[in-house]
């Protein structure tokens, strides 16, 4: 999996933004940092995340998480099916990165 997240003029929101993918990337062997992507493309402009990100606090953050309905490819490039455990233990992984987020992050 990996995610997309808004762009914002102010560094400071954009670099705390930065950080829950960071976790997640720590976390989970099927979610890519690499592939994770900061943008604010017109194309995307009535989306969930670029609408909120526009209207809540800016102590906000707001994403979108994208996943294969097949695979991933680990780290020793092997491709992994998803099955439903698997998307299961990637739900655990957001969980436990939310904690983290929490526990670590002097931004809430």
């Amino acid at each position: 999996g990996f995610m997309y997240g808004n762009v914002y003029d102010d560094n400071d929101r954009f670099e705390r933004q930065a950080v829950f993918p960071k976790l997640l990337c720590n976390n989970a062997e099927d979610f890519s940092l690499a592939f994770t992507s900061f943008n604010k493309d017109a194309v995307k402009a009535g989306t969930g995340r670029r609408f909120l990100g526009s209207c809540l606090s800016p102590r906000s953050n707001c994403y979108t998480l994208e996943v294969s309905f097949y695979s991933y490819t680990n780290q020793n490039s092997q491709v992994i099916p998803y099955t439903v455990d698997g998307y299961i233990g990637l739900g655990r992984n957001v969980a436990r990165t939310f904690l983290n987020y929490y526990q670590l992050s002097p931004f809430h």
